[in-house]
């Protein structure tokens, strides 16, 4: 199986640089207090990151599916070679090669 590292959806500097923008906004636009804008803004952080554990999982678990598919394309007699030029695109390998 290929075991390549795929980047994340949103980078923790991403992530941070999101949340500065939402602090500037509570405390700009909505007249929130510095304090409440602090903790409203550290709940979306949390939030944030929470969230992108799932769609991570998730990416991870169709990652696994592209590669069980590449590598029964790769074994079946009448090979799709324009499916597996994609796939290679996308950074997934037949196993056995």
């Amino acid at each position: 199986m290929n075991n390549t590292k795929r980047e994340s959806i949103l980078s923790e500097d991403q992530i941070e640089l999101l949340n500065e923008r939402q602090y500037t906004k509570c405390v700009d636009e909505w007249n929130m207090t510095e304090d409440a804008s602090f903790h409203f803004t550290n709940g979306h952080l949390a939030g944030m990151r929470e969230m992108g554990l799932i769609y991570e999982d998730a990416r991870a678990k169709d990652a696994e599916l592209i590669q069980k598919l590449v590598d029964d394309l790769g074994r079946a007699h009448c090979i799709d070679k324009p499916s597996l030029a994609a796939a290679a695109d996308a950074g997934f390998k037949h196993s056995d090669i």
